[in-house]
């Protein structure tokens, strides 16, 4: 299914985005804009809002060490070099 058949269908089954998309087509007729004005508009909307919503999941700043003892403690002996023809458990492997 291409995206615009499920924009198309989110359309026809949701009718709060119906409703959205028909005051944005209102918008477009009523204000003379033009489609890239109009598209050109949504994405500021869009950067407004999260300028004014800053996402609160963010790394804190770490020095060498703590990014260390961080990812041996998180992923361990994924990162730890291999020799060559061995898996971390010891046994073989060939490329």
């Amino acid at each position: 299914m291409s995206n615009m058949n499920s924009v198309e269908r989110r359309y026809r089954e949701d009718p709060v985005y119906n409703k959205f998309v028909d005051m944005m087509v209102m918008m477009l007729e009523q204000l003379r804009l033009s489609p890239s004005e109009m598209r050109e508009a949504a994405v500021l909307a869009c950067i407004i809002f999260e300028q004014r919503h800053p996402r609160t999941n963010f790394i804190m700043p770490m020095n060498h060490d703590e990014v260390e003892r961080f990812l041996n403690s998180h992923v361990g002996d994924i990162l730890k070099p291999r020799q060559p023809g061995k898996q971390p458990d010891g046994s073989e492997w060939y490329p």
